[in-house]
């Protein structure tokens, strides 16, 4: 090696350019969308259904809410 390239030096050596994971918006919208599943699976668990119940009805409101939040946010 003869030490001409062009690089300064700075770099990680992962090839990234040490950028967010996720972007503000998209943290918001899996935020909102987790709060939301929690929420509704303590609703459904605290109305007498099982607890399986109460997380598959947590896990189809999560996965709605980030669809609608995703909408919603822009």
């Amino acid at each position: 090696m003869n030490g001409t390239g062009t690089g300064n030096g700075t770099g990680n050596g992962n090839g990234t350019n040490n950028g967010p994971l996720l972007t503000l918006r998209a943290a918001l919208i899996l935020l909102l969308g987790t709060l939301t599943g929690i929420g509704a699976g303590i609703l459904t668990w605290l109305g007498g259904a099982s607890p399986a119940q109460a997380v598959l009805a947590g896990a189809g409101a999560s996965a709605l809410a980030v669809t609608f939040f995703n909408a919603l946010i822009d």
